[in-house]
């Protein structure tokens, strides 16, 4: 389970994506998105945009976005951010020790190529 040290990784991995304008939003099972929050919605409040700052509250990791909202990710039992390939964990105990597409919940690609699931 992603703990408070795990949860600062993403974050600083995070921050490796601020600045970096996102062109595709990808939401494959709306379960996920919560707060009455839809994947076109989030795709409106995305898309043209870019993330200025990512932080976190215990657990919670935000990214805020450039005049826009605030995303909250929590991670959960075996959650994992990666950017542009790159995890910000390399193994958790209660984890598969590799990243499958299937197991994405949500992300972004980025003008450059490059994406954050």
């Amino acid at each position: 389970m992603p703990e408070l040290p795990e949860v600062e990784r993403y974050r600083r991995l995070a921050e490796s994506a601020i600045g970096r304008t996102v062109v595709e939003v990808r939401s494959p099972d709306a379960w996920f998105l919560k707060n009455g929050l839809d994947a076109p919605t989030l795709s409106r409040a995305l898309v043209g945009r870019w993330f200025e700052a990512a932080r976190r509250i215990g657990k919670l990791l935000l990214l805020d976005v450039a005049a826009g909202p605030t995303i909250g990710i929590r991670f959960g039992m075996t959650g994992n951010l990666v950017v542009d390939g790159r995890t910000g964990v390399d193994e958790l105990r209660h984890a598969p020790r590799r990243h499958e597409v299937i197991w994405e919940r949500w992300g972004v690609v980025f003008e450059d190529g490059g994406s954050m699931v």
